[in-house]
């Protein structure tokens, strides 16, 4: 072969291996549902705010996204009210809340999305300089009620002692410990409040924010701050989710199951059983969802004469809530609509591995299915994502 045909076979591998290596990058960009679209070096940002009560699952979640698929997830713990707040500002790519959009705000939104990500216990922990560590006090629905109307004051108050006859000499003034933000958590331990007592329901009510009774009372901003303010305030009280308490090395109660009369610690299997208990009819994603309550339909499912054996009363889903029409996000483009989309997948399939280990409880199948169809639903510029 003379040269000029040698060199036209060299060029030839040239060409053939460089078309070759355009198609595996080009088939490894396509089937990662993280950098698909991505825009040349430049890593996509999804930015998210919202529920304190969910922070440790997301952020968890985003950073082992993020080193798989190279996507970066920035999530603000800001609590769930300005988490809505800013979703309808159109300001973030997705909110989260630990209680649906209300009637209005999902009217607002125009096309607002729910997807539950992840299960979650509110716990109510207390500070007794007095009590031996890894005390579990008892706590019914009513006293819970009673202590935050501001009608039980002390520790040793009869219907505590009655429960708990270790408080008998504990002679102080209960400090109770609210969220002082917009938060879900609060509407989740209002809405029990409300279900379990006809004096909260009527005077007090639930919702993001309230206006607390009783006179010895401290707020906490996001549940990091009722979770501090617990821990550093002798003989006070306060509600958290699940996994701040046992972060911060707080005291936590036992919770009257009202089915039965047993007090059930809340664990994975006890919040477990009660979604598996709680018969709740979903909406479609797209669809209103500000009358989904698992508190509530458990409580009335107790007063039916269910029998409900070990399972724990105050449990929620939390939300993302995301705009069915991507496009009308400022600076959102195609690409990352699609992170988005594929991000969320991700999170209510394979990123429910990390929900246990935090102790949060992971999607039921049923509920994954129908994120994915509601995410199925998801368009940009009305083309399908």
């Amino acid at each position: 072969m003379d040269s000029s045909g040698m060199s036209r076979l060299v060029l030839s591998i040239v060409i053939v291996a460089i078309v070759a290596i355009g198609g595996v990058a080009y088939w490894m960009l396509s089937n990662n549902p993280g950098t698909s679209g991505s825009q040349g070096s430049q890593p996509i940002r999804i930015s998210g705010a919202g529920s304190t009560f969910v922070t440790y699952f997301l952020q968890t979640a985003a950073y082992y996204y993020q080193q798989k698929y190279g996507v970066e997830v920035d999530y603000a713990s800001i609590g769930s009210g300005a988490g809505i707040q800013q979703f309808l500002a159109n300001a973030v790519d997705f909110g989260a809340t630990d209680v649906p959009l209300s009637t209005q705000a999902w009217q607002q939104a125009g096309d607002a999305l729910h997807i539950p990500e992840a299960i979650g216990g509110v716990v109510l922990t207390y500070n007794i300089p007095d009590l031996p560590p890894n005390t579990h006090l008892n706590f019914t629905g009513e006293v819970i009620a009673d202590i935050y109307l501001g009608k039980i004051t002390k520790w040793n108050d009869p219907a505590l002692v009655k429960l708990n006859p270790i408080l008998a000499n504990i002679n102080q003034p209960i400090t109770t410990v609210h969220r002082s933000d917009g938060s879900g958590t609060t509407g989740v331990f209002t809405d029990y409040l409300s279900s379990v007592s006809q004096e909260w329901a009527q005077t007090v009510g639930s919702g993001l924010s309230v206006n607390w009774p009783g006179t010895n009372s401290l707020g906490g901003k996001g549940s990091e701050g009722v979770a501090s303010a617990v821990k550093n305030t002798p003989y006070s009280i306060g509600y958290v989710e699940f996994t701040y308490a046992l972060k911060n090395n707080i005291n936590y109660g036992y919770v009257e199951n009202p089915s039965t009369g047993e007090f059930v610690a809340p664990t994975i299997e006890s919040i477990s059983k009660t979604v598996s208990y709680v018969a709740l009819s979903l909406p479609r994603g797209d669809q209103d969802w500000s009358s989904v309550s698992m508190v509530r339909t458990f409580i009335q499912m107790s007063k039916s004469n269910h029998t409900l054996f070990g399972a724990y009363p105050i449990v929620t889903f939390t939300y993302i809530v995301i705009h069915k029409e991507l496009s009308k996000i400022p600076n959102m483009t195609k690409e990352k609509a699609q992170a988005l989309v594929n991000f969320l997948k991700w999170l209510v399939t394979d990123g429910q591995q990390y929900a246990t280990n935090l102790y949060y409880v992971p999607l039921p199948q049923s509920v994954q299915n129908l994120d994915l169809q509601t995410l199925s639903m998801v368009t940009y510029n009305g083309m399908n994502l």
